[in-house]
């Protein structure tokens, strides 16, 4: 709801009927409606106090013409003290909305209080000037413009009046609309430059930009933003964008960029810090040239304790030591270096043509055939191709050895499982099948007891033999020791136990059971 003001004078230049447009400095401010252009605003940047003030316009340049001035200021005009008979009276408000052309800008510029052309005649060059920005920019930067405008920003009043002239014109002109700054501190984060710049006329095609460091174009930088990489001194300099049309070009101010203090401190610390790593490297090179390959993997070692925080420096030394150590027959160092090499940077083909050499040494033929040929997918590394497939021979080679071995144990040793299982125990073949045998014999056995049947003989020799021959761990139950004494005819009854340790022998050969 906007407020209205009915304002009763003897001068026709303050009489009439005010509605509220915009605010100016944190207060509402009124526009008269009619032709001549008068607003009732608030500021306390001119005059010896604040105050409420008549004026042509709002605050331009750091300037206010102003006619009369309140004597107080309280919070709204109607309850200032004004000279010479002023009196002032709200009405009631009218909705803003009460006008469908008010309704569709208020949509557009929420919550700015614009009106349109037929209720706000006075800033109805700006409204149409509003309407033909839509669409043709952002709509961020068109609400900015719309918003600043509202707050009687003469910087946007401008704007809209070069484009409201530049429509009655035909113009094909450029219209600038925003550009960077005089002055920008960048830190070590990115930064954006934005020029943003409009034609009304369509004839002049598509807008070209170029962006131009100390009066040097920059290359690839044609687009309306301009992407900064800070934390670096080549970021600094002055900066301007011109845009180019078919018919039309302008050139933005300059904007000067420079890093702020906490952003140079921190270039500093890199830079000493990369001192303290870049001179192993260079050393580490010499030595190399020298032939002096202990003293390089050395050097290259202070260089990987200096570069902490740098993971490619720190990627590149360890392929490097890695490489070195394959040259003096270290096989298990180089291929650990190799793995923190890939570790800091998997892309790195000559760390795993390390890795693959140093695996070949040390008898991991998986993890040579694997790392050569990871090699020679990456490329740059000749010799890839030739040593993946003579890792590959040699592992099918060790693949058919291991085979054979496996088929001369088996015909010596016979197809006796009995024979097996004594020879190998629980690693055997049938460790499984025969644990779960006795486990089950050993329950079915208790339960026998609990129900008075004789047992033959012959399971007792079964249990007899898994005890004593086959050296199972379910010797250690009870239950296998009872049923294991040397007895020809067995009622179970003739075994004087408890019944509290028969359910506990039950117990034990269930579990046994599950275990298998």
């Amino acid at each position: 709801m906007a407020k209205q003001l009915v304002v009763s004078s003897a001068h026709p230049k303050l009489r009439g009927s005010y509605v509220e447009t915009g605010s100016c400095e944190g207060r509402p401010a009124f526009l008269r409606q009619g032709d001549d252009e008068t607003w009732i605003l608030f500021s306390a940047r001119f005059g010896s106090s604040p105050g409420w003030y008549f004026a042509s316009s709002p605050p331009q340049a750091g300037e206010l013409r102003s006619f009369l001035r309140s004597s107080d200021a309280p919070s709204e005009p109607q309850w200032a003290t004004w000279p010479g008979g002023v009196a002032l009276e709200e009405t009631k408000s009218s909705p803003v909305t009460s006008c469908k052309a008010c309704k569709e800008l208020q949509d557009w510029t929420h919550p700015t209080g614009l009106r349109c052309e037929a209720c706000a005649p006075a800033s109805a060059e700006a409204v149409g000037a509003l309407r033909l920005l839509r669409g043709k920019t952002s709509s961020l930067l068109f609400e900015k413009t719309a918003a600043a405008f509202a707050d009687g920003d003469p910087a946007a009043r401008d704007l809209l009046r070069q484009i409201s002239r530049a429509h009655a014109s035909n113009s094909s002109e450029l219209i600038l609309l925003r550009q960077p700054q005089e002055r920008l501190e960048i830190g070590s984060g990115p930064t954006s430059l934005l020029c943003d710049v409009i034609s009304l006329e369509s004839t002049t095609g598509r807008l070209q930009y170029c962006w131009h460091k100390d009066g040097q174009p920059i290359p690839r930088a044609c687009l309306p933003r301009l992407v900064l990489s800070g934390g670096t001194a080549d970021a600094e300099g002055i900066y301007t964008c011109r845009v180019s049309s078919a018919t039309d070009s302008l050139l933005t101010s300059p904007c000067e960029v420079r890093l702020s203090a906490a952003a140079r401190q921190q270039l500093s610390q890199r830079a000493e810090q990369r001192q303290r790593y870049e001179s192993p490297l260079r050393r580490a090179a010499g030595a190399l040239q020298l032939g002096d390959v202990p003293r390089a993997v050395q050097l290259l070692s202070e260089a990987i304790h200096a570069a902490i925080d740098d993971e490619a420096v720190r990627a590149e030394a360890f392929c490097q030591r890695s490489e070195l150590r394959v040259r003096l027959a270290h096989w298990q160092e180089a291929f650990q270096d190799a793995v923190e090499a890939l570790k800091l940077q998997p892309s790195l083909a000559r760390a795993h043509a390390a890795r693959g050499a140093a695996a070949e040494a040390l008898g991991f033929l998986a993890e040579a055939v694997s790392s050569w040929e990871a090699a020679e997918l990456l490329g740059g590394v000749p010799e890839a191709a030739s040593r993946a497939e003579a890792c590959r021979v040699k592992l099918q080679q060790f693949f058919m050895e291991q085979q054979a071995k496996r088929s001369s144990a088996g015909s010596t040793a016979g197809g006796d499982p009995e024979e097996k299982w004594r020879r190998n125990g629980w690693q055997g073949r049938y460790a499984l099948r025969m644990a779960r045998q006795v486990a089950l014999l050993g329950a079915i056995l208790v339960e026998a007891r609990r129900a008075s049947v004789a047992v033959p003989a012959d399971s007792a020799k079964v249990c007899k033999k898994a005890c004593r021959s086959w050296a199972l761990p379910a010797m250690s139950f009870p239950v296998l020791r009872h049923f294991a004494a040397p007895t020809a005819s067995w009622p179970l009854r003739c075994i004087q136990t408890s019944p509290e340790d028969r359910l506990q022998h039950f117990r034990n050969c269930r579990m046994l059971t599950r275990l298998f």
